[in-house]
């Protein structure tokens, strides 16, 4: 998904947004709000269908996000784009907010 860019830069172009060279200010107020919550979005989306799923399994499963890092300007594959580093953000607090919310349930989320 990440086209060797490391982040979403290339889907997003792929998805007509061409936003893989565009600076962060170059984005309408209109577009940006689809650009920066992409991945937050797809995470959420993922977790909202599995999580009560795992209510009652004897197996005691857990839900973890793998982002890559939400603090890294640069990932193994070199700088992240402007857009990335939001939406790298954007699933750290997501999760962040998971965790706590589901705190006391038995749905373990990392």
């Amino acid at each position: 998904w990440a086209n060797h860019a490391g982040d979403e830069s290339s889907t997003l172009a792929a998805q007509g947004g061409g936003s893989s060279g565009l600076r962060l200010l170059s984005f309408e107020p209109s577009e940006f709000i689809s650009h920066a919550t992409q991945l937050a979005s797809l995470h959420y989306t993922a977790a909202h269908s599995l999580l009560p799923r795992m209510t009652g399994s004897p197996n005691r499963p857990s839900y973890t996000f793998v982002t890559g890092g939400g603090g890294a300007l640069h990932t193994a594959w070199g700088p992240r784009s402007a857009i990335g580093q939001v939406n790298a953000h954007a699933v750290w607090g997501l999760s962040a907010a998971l965790r706590c919310e589901v705190s006391e349930s038995n749905w373990p989320v990392r």
